[in-house]
């Protein structure tokens, strides 16, 4: 009985952030649909940016579901990390995105559709930070994994990430 309430408290706890991750990916599918029917492309570099940010987001999201069926804490640090590092290039980019658009390298729906892919992935990283502190919560049943999502946990995937994924 006490396992069975143990399993209903871990998925209690983190469907919600599953779900919300699905429904960003599915954002991010009708933004491509749409850009898709309007031949609305991006320029080599904003394309750049955006595949070394979706690159990350794969990686915390291979890491999320690791910790997850595996019921693992050891990602903990690295997902903290790389969440903090995703948010960083989401800024970066949006920063360069806005400099495209004041010099006319890129269209008000250029510049629309690459900030609201910008934010649906930005929001699957801290998803995936949420559903990685839930599990601390379910193993330790400390409340450790109430921290504040913007603490680096792990200086050194930190300084590695941020030298992996530059834009």
């Amino acid at each position: 009985q006490t396992d069975d309430n143990e399993y209903v408290f871990k998925y209690l706890r983190t469907l919600s952030d599953f779900e919300r991750i699905t429904d960003r990916a599915m954002n991010i599918a009708f933004i491509a649909q749409k850009d898709n029917e309007e031949n609305i492309n991006f320029s080599d570099t904003a394309n750049k940016e955006l595949n070394v940010i979706i690159e990350a987001v794969n990686e915390i999201m291979n890491m999320t579901i690791d910790s997850f069926m595996n019921e693992t804490r050891h990602n903990r640090g690295k997902v903290s990390a790389l969440n903090t590092v995703i948010h960083t290039l989401c800024n970066k980019a949006e920063v360069h995105h806005f400099d495209r658009l004041q010099t006319g390298k890129c269209s008000l729906q250029q510049g629309t559709s690459f900030g609201e892919l910008l934010s649906n992935l930005q929001q699957i990283a801290v998803h995936c930070y949420k559903i990685v502190m839930a599990m601390l919560d379910f193993h330790s049943g400390t409340g450790e994994g109430k921290t504040n999502p913007s603490e680096i946990r792990n200086k050194k995937a930190y300084k590695e990430y941020n030298e992996k994924y530059l834009i």
